[in-house]
């Protein structure tokens, strides 16, 4: 296997314990079949954000079938939010790896309530692999699209979206899309810069703050359409869509530009 070229999936996940059940096997199937095809290796890293119902059990079941080389199981005690947990999967990946090797790196986030399809990874995988450090699936280019969401979710993304684009000048129509897929030495040389201080936002707008923090460092930048899906969804949805208003307004209006 060449151990030069590896791919960490990262699955935030706070009380997701049905849609767990049938995400992560299908989502360890079509790792593993690229994987083989391609000699690459895998990582599917689960981040237990404080959850209270049976999520921890669901993950290490899955642990126990596939293995713990590939099922990677990180605990908060208590429920910190997106943002933190995605720092903290992060950190591990760059952590556990030797740092010459980040290059060869893809780092993927994805929601763990089944509303991402892995069966986009590969394509993500490849666009790394040919150039590209940061990919995107986004549901406002040609081809993207939302099924089964809210009217007021739309338009609210839809502005927001469009905002943050002409606001902070990023190639991108999607930028708070929570499915991507980033270079590791690109993620590396953003946590040589910030540190600690990695992802400061705890909640969905720590997408937002991921991408421009990399986008310092890189302009290779691309968009693959994606089709959200939220009939696939079991459970309420955890974003306070108000708190989220509030914090993209403060990012519009205080932050700089660069």
């Amino acid at each position: 296997m060449n151990m030069n070229k590896k791919i960490f999936v990262l699955l935030p996940a706070f009380n997701e314990e049905q849609n767990l059940k049938y995400l992560i096997p299908k989502l360890f199937n079509i790792l593993n079949k690229f994987t083989e095809k391609n000699k690459y290796d895998f990582e599917i890293v689960v981040i237990d954000d404080g959850s209270t119902d049976n999520t921890y059990f669901v993950i290490k079941k899955f642990q126990e079938k596939f293995g713990k080389e590939r099922i990677i199981i990180i605990q908060h005690e208590r429920n910190l939010g997106l943002g933190m947990a995605l720092k903290s999967g992060i950190t591990y990946c760059l952590l556990t790896t030797p740092t010459e090797k980040l290059d060869d790196v893809v780092i993927i986030t994805m929601d763990a309530d089944g509303t991402h399809d892995p069966a986009y990874i590969p394509e993500m995988v490849k666009k790394i692999y040919h150039g590209y450090d940061i990919v995107i699936a986004s549901r406002y280019i040609r081809g993207g699209a939302q099924i089964c969401v809210p009217l007021f979710r739309r338009i609210l993304s839809r502005i927001v979206n469009y905002m943050l684009k002409i606001r902070f000048r990023l190639p991108v129509f999607d930028a708070t899309s929570g499915f991507r897929a980033i270079r590791g030495s690109v993620l590396w040389r953003v946590f040589k810069r910030y540190g600690e201080n990695l992802v400061k936002s705890s909640e969905f707008d720590a997408m937002f703050e991921i991408l421009l923090k990399c986008s310092r460092f890189t302009d290779k930048i691309i968009e693959i359409p994606l089709c959200l899906d939220y009939s696939k969804k079991s459970g309420r949805s955890k974003l306070r869509i108000f708190r989220v208003i509030v914090k993209y307004l403060r990012i519009l209006f205080l932050s700089p530009a660069n």
